[in-house]
């Protein structure tokens, strides 16, 4: 009897307010939202916390932005590393040149997997301390402006 007094409650006279329903954690897709909409936590709950936790499910929508940006810019110096080669141009990277030992293609696949892979996890930990309070997503910002820079020296050596 006093499961169905409860259930009055909830719905018909505090409009569906979380606090009074029956248990406010059960969800049949609750985790799948998670995942596809709106994950646990974005951000430190308490300042305490900062120490603490370190990871969070979802991220600033800027940062993956940023990721994006610089996964395109290493596509784009791949392209541009390749017509460098094509006129004359010598690899220094020695890991570089292995790659480029792979085909067009594998050197390009392979190239886009190592920036993805290492993107993923430097927004992953991007909350960590690197040096002198600067954290990981401090590096991130910096790596768009170097490979910014690598893209306008590769144009100026292709046009010269």
């Amino acid at each position: 009897m006093k499961k169905i007094e409860l259930e009055k409650i909830n719905y018909k006279h505090v409009n569906n307010c979380r606090r009074y329903q029956l248990d406010r954690r059960v969800s049949s897709l609750n985790f799948i939202d998670r995942i596809l909409y709106r994950g646990a936590r974005s951000q430190h709950r308490r300042y305490s916390d900062k120490h603490n936790f370190k990871y969070f499910d979802r991220h600033e929508p800027h940062l993956v932005m940023i990721s994006v940006v610089v996964i395109l810019l290493s596509l784009l110096d791949a392209f541009l590393t390749l017509i460098i080669l094509e006129r004359g141009g010598v690899e220094l990277n020695y890991f570089a040149d292995i790659l480029i030992g792979l085909g067009l293609y594998g050197f390009i696949f392979s190239k886009y997997l190592i920036t993805a892979f290492g993107m993923v996890i430097l927004v992953l930990h991007k909350h960590y301390e690197v040096f002198l309070g600067l954290q990981v997503r401090h590096a991130i910002y910096a790596i768009v402006f170097i490979y910014t820079a690598l893209i306008i020296y590769e144009i100026l050596i292709i046009l010269s």
